[in-house]
């Protein structure tokens, strides 16, 4: 009688653990947030774009097929591109800035917002490497955790670029 009870549980338990679809788990190395909007590779163009166009507007960038800007909706600040192939979410761009505030406070700020957002607020094996730009365009600093890479460019003295920080999400790496 027990063994009876005990089969009849185990094929209970196996019929509902069969019913209940198993939930998809998100590597959070191929996750961003753009935005406050979390994006992940390989959605698909029409999810990730309709989720995007609720709160930002977007344009296709017609001189890169499959590329498109998001920004706010006054234009007043570029939030990033996504980037589709085969209208699957291939890559994320996303501006880190600063822009509105220039100063070394407001850099500081966002790189720090960044360097928590490619090691997503823990400890990660990151490469740093520098480039060898010159005086007038600046110089550029990559630092790159698995598929994520922030760059960081520091302008030249005679540069008319602001200093930047970008984050780079990409299925090929």
């Amino acid at each position: 009688m027990r063994n009876k009870i005990r089969q009849a549980v185990i094929g209970l338990c196996s019929v509902i653990m069969g019913a209940v679809p198993s939930a998809r788990t998100q590597d959070p190395d191929d996750t961003i947030l753009l935005g406050g909007i979390q994006l992940e590779l390989g959605m698909s163009q029409g999810d990730a774009l309709r989720k995007l166009g609720v709160v930002y507007t977007l344009t296709h960038l017609d001189f890169s097929p499959g590329h498109w800007a998001v920004t706010r909706r006054d234009g007043s600040y570029l939030v990033g591109q996504v980037i589709f192939s085969a209208e699957k979410l291939t890559g994320v761009n996303k501006h880190w800035g600063p822009d509105d505030d220039q100063t070394a406070g407001a850099f500081a700020r966002a790189l720090r917002e960044a360097v928590e957002s490619v090691t997503r607020g823990g400890v990660h094996n990151c490469t740093i490497s520098t480039g060898a730009e010159s005086a007038v365009e600046g110089w550029r600093t990559t630092i790159e955790c698995g598929r994520h890479r922030l760059f960081v460019l520091a302008p030249g003295p005679r540069s008319n670029v602001a200093p930047d920080i970008s984050e780079g999400l990409s299925a090929r790496h």
